[in-house]
């Protein structure tokens, strides 16, 4: 018990932790910029009766006042053993010209150790990128800022043209969402599958729900609609490392003697964010049948909050 391994080792370093915080802490801010702003113009498409518009912008219905969660779980699984099956003393003992006997020992010997160490972090959800807004001529020509502090996740937020649409301004956090903006960003991409940045994959997975969530149908959407209240993502990353040695002899009076030693390291990084939706705690007590459908107060009520209805011209 005096003798500690750091788990903080292996796949995930601790001079690593820094850089993948700031990674994942920007991946989520960008993706809660680009939504809430896709919200914003589903309203205002909805308002002024543009209801097919509407559609063309899929959210994630994201509570600004709940906070989402990030939890970061570092394991290392140490190992030292003496497999018996593999170590065994064979002592030949001939008693005549025909018979032998033959004491056998197998010993074992298995010492594992775990370390573990877990980081849990609390995210606004309301959180909103900083930044000026560049033109996309200035970005192409390279005029974006440069002494930025390097806690900022991007230099600067691209504006595709300045101008309005349906009374929201308009920035371009979808193009941040997809990475089109390299010049701009401050910290390491998350990659899924290689490719995509992790804020336009969260992105694909809101549309996906999309179809079964909003339609041009205000009322239908209230009798008949599913609503994605709680999202949670994992990953886990495991390494193992080992090592083993054997030695063996075979003579008239040892058939055999065979010692097989065994070392190995496991070291898992695991890590946990969710997203969570105005009615999220209704998602658990849906599983235990406490979720009540009802509008006589309490925190577990329905209806839950839902976009702003279309207008009636």
């Amino acid at each position: 018990m005096f003798y500690a391994h750091d788990p903080q080792t292996g796949p995930m370093s601790r001079d690593q932790i820094p850089g993948f915080l700031q990674s994942i802490r920007c991946e989520l801010i960008t993706f809660y910029a680009a939504n809430k702003q896709r919200h914003a113009l589903y309203d205002a498409y909805n308002a002024i009766g543009k209801r097919e518009e509407a559609l063309n912008y899929p959210f994630y219905n994201l509570a600004p006042d709940l906070f989402g969660g990030i939890y970061l779980d570092l394991k290392v699984v140490d190992t030292l053993g003496l497999p018996g099956s593999n170590t065994s003393f064979n002592r030949v003992l001939p008693q005549n010209a025909t018979d032998t006997v033959t004491w056998h020992a197998g010993p074992s010997f298995s010492d594992t150790n775990t370390y573990e160490m877990v980081r849990n972090f609390l995210i606004r959800q309301d959180h909103s990128l900083a930044g000026a807004p560049i033109s996309i001529l200035d970005y192409e020509q390279d005029n974006i800022p440069r002494n930025v502090d390097p806690f900022q996740c991007y230099r600067a937020i691209p504006q595709p043209r300045p101008n309005v649409i349906v009374g929201v301004k308009v920035l371009d956090f979808d193009g941040l969402a997809r990475g089109d903006y390299p010049k701009l960003e401050q910290f390491q991409r998350m990659k899924v599958n290689l490719i995509k940045p992790l804020a336009a994959w969260l992105q694909e997975n809101a549309s996906d729900t999309w179809s079964n969530y909003a339609t041009t149908n205000h009322e239908l959407m209230r009798k008949e609609n599913i609503v994605a209240e709680q999202t949670t993502y994992s990953f886990t990353v495991q390494v193992q490392l080992g090592l083993d040695v054997t030695y063996s002899l075979v003579s008239t009076r040892w058939n055999p003697l065979a010692v097989d030693a065994s070392a190995s390291s496991q070291q898992t990084s695991f890590l946990q964010f969710v997203l969570n939706g105005p009615g999220a705690q209704l998602t658990n007590g849906a599983k235990l049948g406490t979720a009540a459908i009802t509008s006589a107060g309490g925190t577990l009520t329905w209806p839950l909050a839902l976009p702003n209805p279309p207008s009636s011209r």
